[in-house]
């Protein structure tokens, strides 16, 4: 450079333009040096990923069942290292200083641009290497507003559920009582047994619940259901052939319950609680014989402690939405039944009596016992009667419901 500018120095001096030449040749150098220090300056974006979830699982591995190291709340901002498969290979930083690595699942997280870091940043983290680090680049963009990211949860949801299905119970004493009032009248005419009696076991269940955030993935809640179910089952005897009988047991019950829940992942979650359910019961039988009637019918209800464990699958639609799929068991026995039973009859005749639901043994003379549930106003004694109680029924079962979920978002 120094003989290249000596050159042209003689060469100026000859033309008498030696100054003129000079300011030329320092324009010249600034103009060269800050074009090098301008594009020398590597400019552009990086991608990080974003949780788009309520709550993203971030594993040791890059597999479903590879343990959970820590639980990323929605909006948390993390760096890409690389990619096996579906699964991201993160680094994230929690408590505003301790970072960690992890693998999660691409359906959790979404790709979010912002600045590059400084020249000087990047030539330190070159230093320290990095395993299986994949940087991916995209378009740059406008850069994003500047925004700390917590290691607490920012975001959290109240879930509003809405549901509908079926229960299965095994209600007991009140079926009991209803196939035992047919087998006596059988047996008291003589009747042969070409029938079959309808059980009542199946029942519609409505019901809904509103949960709060306790943690990561933890809600409590409480909620109500709501289930009927009725069933008619009527014989008629071949011998004599005027005679029939019907019988029609029902429940209604009101579970009032407290519960937790915790979604094991995205997709799916458990729950468990207590309830008190309030329940009402009642029965109908009546015979036909000829052109004359009785029939009796009987109302009771009481409430009781009873306890729910369930599990359920989960799918989003958008933030705010979501459907489910749950199933659940109940163990629950209420005893104690108190109500009115009534006797009307063809010739006008009606009594009432108000008492405890029983459930007793019932003899044909000279024949077979046979179970039978009664209203009493007191213990059923005398001929033919043995082995009495106070009925108890027997709300355990399974139930499978479908149902919605709105999701309210709150700012902490």
């Amino acid at each position: 450079m120094t003989l290249f500018y000596n050159s042209l120095q003689r060469t100026v001096k000859v033309k008498g333009m030696k100054r003129k030449f000079n300011f030329i040749l320092l324009v010249l150098l600034v103009q060269s040096l800050l074009f090098s220090l301008i594009y020398g300056i590597p400019q552009g974006q990086v991608v990080k990923l974003e949780v788009v979830t309520e709550v993203a699982n971030i594993r040791e591995e890059p597999d479903i069942g590879s343990p959970i190291i820590h639980l990323a709340s929605q909006g948390t901002i993390m760096d890409i290292l690389g990619q096996k498969g579906p699964w991201y290979h993160i680094k994230i930083t929690i408590d505003d200083e301790k970072t960690i690595e992890g693998y999660v699942h691409e359906s959790l997280v979404k790709k979010v641009q912002s600045a590059a870091p400084a020249t000087e940043e990047k030539e330190e983290e070159k230093k320290i290497p990095v395993k299986k680090e994949k940087i991916i680049t995209s378009e740059p963009v406008p850069e994003p507003s500047a925004k700390k990211v917590p290691a607490l949860p920012t975001v959290s949801q109240i879930h509003i559920n809405i549901t509908g299905g079926a229960s299965y119970t095994l209600v007991g004493d009140i079926n009991k009582g209803a196939e035992g009032i047919i087998e006596y009248y059988q047996s008291t005419f003589g009747a042969e047994k070409t029938w079959k009696f309808q059980p009542l076991h199946l029942n519609y269940i409505f019901g809904g619940d509103v949960s709060i955030p306790l943690a990561s993935g933890l809600h409590l809640g409480i909620g109500a259901d709501y289930f009927f179910g009725k069933k008619e089952t009527t014989v008629n005897f071949s011998q004599p052939a005027s005679v029939s009988i019907q019988t029609q047991p029902e429940i209604k019950a009101l579970p009032v319950r407290i519960f937790l829940s915790y979604h094991v992942s995205p997709a799916f979650y458990i729950k468990g609680g207590i309830e008190y359910i309030f329940t009402e019961c009642s029965y109908l039988y009546r015979l036909t014989e000829n052109d004359t009637w009785q029939e009796w019918s009987g109302k009771a209800d009481s409430g009781q402690i009873g306890g729910l464990l369930g599990l359920g699958f989960i799918h989003d639609f958008g933030r705010f939405l979501s459907v489910f799929i749950e199933a659940s068991g109940r163990y629950a026995v209420i005893n104690d039944l108190k109500g009115e039973g009534i006797y009307r009859d063809s010739t006008g005749l009606e009594y009432k009596e108000k008492g405890y639901l029983y459930i007793y043994q019932g003899e044909v003379p000279n024949k077979d016992t046979f179970s039978l549930a009664f209203v009493r106003d007191k213990t059923p004694s005398g001929y033919g009667v043995s082995n009495p109680e106070r009925a108890s029924l027997d709300l355990s079962g399974i139930s499978l419901q479908a149902g919605i979920r709105i999701k309210f978002s709150l700012f902490k």
